[in-house]
């Protein structure tokens, strides 16, 4: 491409005149563009048709460019950047092509194409850009983004990259006159053509630079690195030193954004822990970064990280916020090893609980879900031995975990790993959570039931017997449904008020249903379960529930003789004979779930089957006893 500008400049000696030299000169010519994986076939037909267009104007303009040299028409470099910033427009506008074949196969697109050139209209727009480069009013500064600007716009090359890199090197790195530096850097990150010089000239240019240029430079060279697919190695020994050096000279509150680009660069584990390339980039191992890491605490050990210097701890802190984004495994294990050197943990809170949120939300059990489990633990414990202030959000990361695994309760095949972790993660801390909790968005009856079920302190909430009361009293009902939750959140606890619970239901099944009475006799079904009742009366109704008209509460009664499995059986086995044929296919349901007994197969091989719902439910009773 750059080629082909020189060959316009000669255009240009030859068209000075103004007088028409040729007529149009049509060619033919063919291109075959390799597309990226970002392309479609529209932008890779547009691309195959600018190169083909630039491929075609330098093969015409070498002649021209002898004998533009001879007649010394123009004024250097100076001049040659001038009419190439204008390169681009200039070609579009003078060149008119027919396509003649073209073929996409999702990889390359093929162009056959004629164009005509217009060597008059082609001097009437040189001429028009033989004025002198810099005017009078412009600053050099200006005069030399400009030329850079232009350069950008051009289609990479390996002289595009090459006059760059020319650029680059004869300024330094700034945000005042040489602002344009980044655009340059950011331009020649992973090209495919090689910008001579310019790698080694960055790691010189940062220990130039100011102080305050570095949090902006730094993550941009470390991108540049390992962009570089011209280079075996990612980052030599030599540029982490440098990179090591400057670090000391970064202002504290602003190290953050570079410390993340060395973990953006960094295989993600559990992947491949080799460094790989892939993408047009490289990756170090992570183990690698590890390395990086315990060099930089050993350096902060001696004050060389952060102005003014951080300590070992504030950088231990922050290296695990930053690897919680990409490198949690490794988080994880850096908090076990060494949490006990960090003071405050609660910049670790959202990190840490976005990451354990991620492995309780996965489809299948991550091999990352103990070590991380026992840092959630570490966590919890320093929160609970040594108060520290959390934020709203902070707290509410924490909470979020909790409600995860309440939503698993309603799930049969998970209710019990549910429970299980709940118990486990709360019942430790009592204090923490009992703060946490209390300062959530959320009901006071959600809040209450957590602390009651968990046994937190500072709870202000009845006792099971005064909850049980309050059953009997003329409450609205949504009063009576929260006491009634608040009676089987106790668990065993609310055996105390047994006979309330029974009179209770007793007295929701004569009355009638309706769908709050519905939830009421359910709750006080599951009552009945958490304190393993083994009255007799508790027995028969529920066996009478199996019998109601909300297919809820039929439901509750059968899971809960299920569960009291040998406790109830004796009771249903007695009242079988007494029920209705319902009842009864729904008893022996029930019986057929329970744990294996010999009783229950017994009793099963002497119910009637005079019809065939009955024989069925027998049947299917059998054949699971005997599973």
């Amino acid at each position: 491409m750059f080629q082909g500008t020189r060959l316009l400049f000669i255009w240009l000696g030859l068209m000075l005149p103004a007088v028409a030299l040729a007529d149009v000169v049509t060619m033919v010519r063919d291109y075959t563009y390799n597309a990226s994986e970002n392309d479609s076939k529209v932008s890779a037909r547009k691309a195959a048709l600018q190169q083909l267009q630039v491929l075609l104007i330098e093969e015409v303009g070498v002649q021209v460019q002898s004998r533009f040299d001879q007649q010394q028409r123009l004024e250097g470099e100076d001049f040659s950047r001038t009419v190439q910033a204008n390169y681009q427009t200039f070609a579009r506008a003078l060149t008119k092509t027919r396509i003649l074949e073209e073929r996409w196969n999702g990889e390359t697109f093929y162009l056959k194409a004629e164009v005509e050139v217009d060597p008059d209209g082609i001097g009437q727009q040189i001429a028009a850009l033989v004025t002198p480069a810099i005017k009078p009013g412009v600053s050099p500064c200006e005069t030399v983004r400009l030329a850079v600007v232009a350069e950008l716009k051009k289609t990479p090359s390996p002289a595009r990259n090459q006059r760059l890199t020319e650029y680059a090197l004869q300024a330094p790195i700034d945000n005042d006159c040489h602002r344009w530096q980044y655009a340059v850097l950011s331009s020649l990150k992973g090209s495919r053509f090689p910008a001579t010089g310019y790698r080694s000239w960055l790691f010189e240019e940062i220990a130039a630079s100011a102080d305050h240029e570095l949090p902006q430079l730094l993550p941009r060279v470390i991108s540049f690195v390992f962009s570089d697919l011209h280079h075996t190695q990612a980052l030599s020994d030599k540029e982490w030193q440098q990179l090591q050096q400057a670090l000391a000279r970064v202002a504290a509150d602003r190290l953050k954004r570079v410390l993340r680009a060395l973990t953006n660069a960094s295989v993600r584990l559990p992947q491949n822990p080799a460094a790989t390339t892939s993408a047009g980039r490289s990756w170090q191992s992570a183990a690698l970064l590890q390395q990086q890491i315990d060099q930089l605490l050993l350096a902060a050990d001696n004050g060389q990280v952060g102005k003014p210097a951080l300590s070992r701890a504030a950088l231990l802190s922050l290296w695990l916020q930053l690897l919680a984004e990409r490198q949690p495994q490794l988080m994880v294990e850096l908090l076990l090893q060494r949490g006990d050197q960090i003071a405050e943990v609660t910049p670790l809170v959202q990190p840490l609980s976005r990451f354990y949120e991620t492995l309780i939300k996965a489809a299948e059990p991550s091999p990352l879900l103990p070590a991380t489990d026992e840092a959630l633990h570490w966590l919890l414990a320093r929160l609970e031995s040594a108060p520290q202030t959390l934020s709203r959000r902070q707290a509410s990361a924490l909470y979020f975990l909790l409600e995860l695994q309440q939503r698993k309760l309603k799930d049969k095949a998970q209710a019990r790993e549910a429970e299980a972790w709940l118990s486990r993660t709360i019942k430790p801390y009592p204090q923490f959570w009992a703060t946490t909790i209390a300062g959530q968005r959320t009901s006071e009856v959600t809040k209450n039931l957590w602390f009651i079920r968990y046994q937190l302190p500072g709870a202000e909430v009845c006792q099971p017997q005064d909850c049980a009361a309050a059953l009997f009293r003329d409450n609205s009902n949504s009063e009576l449904q929260r006491y009634a939750q608040y009676l089987e959140a106790y668990g065993e606890r609310a055996a105390v008020a047994e006979d309330q619970v029974i009179r209770k239901l007793e007295r929701l099944q004569v009355q009638r249903s309706s769908p709050y009475r519905g939830t009421l006799k359910k709750l006080m079904i599951q009552v009945l379960v958490n304190i393993h009742s083994r009255d007799k009366q508790a027995h028969q109704l529920l066996v009478t529930s199996l019998e109601d008209f909300d297919h809820r509460v039929p439901d509750a009664a059968a899971a809960a003789l299920q569960q009291l499995g040998d406790v109830a059986l004796a009771h249903m086995i007695e009242l079988f004979p007494s029920q209705s044929p319902l009842v009864q296919r729904r008893m022996v349901k029930a019986m057929g779930k329970m744990a294996a007994d010999k009783t229950i197969v017994s009793f099963l091989k002497t119910v009637p089957t005079d019809n065939d719902h009955m024989r069925f439910a027998v049947e299917d009773a059998l054949m699971a006893q005997s599973r």
